[in-house]
């Protein structure tokens, strides 16, 4: 019998088989088996082989991928991030020229950064950081803006944007600072340190309430 006889005398084909009648199906028959293991003990084929590497590979890639993007700064002895697409700019810290009959501990006053008057507020001091009593001023603003408007936040310093993953994200430790909890989104490690993703929205509501 042919290597293909099923096709031709068995069930797929005219079913004229001596064998068929017994066996009832192909499939219990020597010859179809021996046929189908010879079929997967075959050598792959070096292109197919090429385009199945290629195409794993492909898929790694696009699940590492980082689908957010970060503004990753410092302040208070801590480390933060939030959606860069909330950040209009970071500049250094300018003058901040204090308002009478202010009294949130965050709200600092008003300050130019690039030619615009806005809002400043100490992010530690929003966030409920307690002074580390090092008597140094933060040397930056990172200026936010929410449905257009521009505030300012004092950080300590800036190391960048940097591209995440949000399935890389850890819920919030029960440990968190509770003053932190509400504006944070969870935890991200990022290279040997974690740091705090900042809930862009509920950061917003926070100042609008320190701005009174």
């Amino acid at each position: 019998m042919t290597a293909a006889c099923w096709r031709e005398i068995g069930v797929w084909g005219d079913r004229m088989c001596p064998q068929l009648p017994p066996l009832v199906h192909c499939s219990n028959c020597p010859v179809f088996v021996d046929a189908a293991r010879g079929l997967l003990d075959r050598p792959i084929d070096g292109a197919y082989l090429t385009w199945l590497t290629e195409s794993v590979a492909s898929r790694a890639e696009e699940a590492a991928r980082p689908d957010r993007v970060v503004l990753v700064f410092g302040a208070g002895g801590e480390w933060f991030a939030i959606d860069a697409v909330a950040v209009r700019t970071v500049a250094l810290a300018g003058t901040v020229r204090r308002l009478p009959h202010r009294t949130d501990p965050a709200f600092l006053g008003l300050t130019a950064v690039r030619g615009e008057l806005m809002p400043c507020l100490s992010l530690a001091s929003l966030l409920g950081i307690p002074a580390d009593g090092s008597g140094v001023a933060p040397g930056l603003a990172v200026v936010l803006a929410e449905q257009d408007v521009a505030t300012a936040l004092l950080v300590d310093s800036a190391r960048g944007v940097e591209g995440v993953r949000r399935s890389d994200t850890r819920p919030a430790p029960d440990t968190i600072r509770q003053t932190l909890r509400p504006v944070s989104e969870g935890l991200h490690l990022m290279g040997d340190r974690d740091v705090t993703l900042l809930d862009r929205v509920a950061l917003a509501e926070r100042i609008r309430g320190a701005l009174g």
